[in-house]
C-alpha cells in the first residue's frame, strides 16, 4: 500500500467535520483531531472548533 492508499481510505471512512461531546478527540475532521490539528499548525493549544471544520481535504491529506 501506499501512503496515498492509506490516506485515501481513511478519508473514506472518517469522513467529514463532527464534535460529539461522547468522544474524548473533541471536535475532528477527516480523522483528525483538534490536539492534532494544532500541533500540526504549530500552535501550543489545540486548534478551536472552527479551524478544524474549515479544514479542507487537501490540508488533511498533507497533515495526515
Amino acid at each position: 500500500m501506499t501512503d496515498d492508499t492509506i490516506i485515501d481510505t481513511i478519508l473514506k471512512y472518517e469522513g467529514t467535520y463532527t464534535n460529539n461531546l461522547n468522544d474524548h478527540g473533541g471536535p475532528t475532521n477527516y480523522g483528525i483531531t483538534a490536539a492534532d490539528y494544532g500541533r500540526w499548525r504549530g500552535k501550543s493549544a489545540p486548534a478551536t472548533a472552527e479551524e478544524v471544520q474549515a479544514m479542507d481535504v487537501a490540508t488533511a491529506r498533507i497533515a495526515s
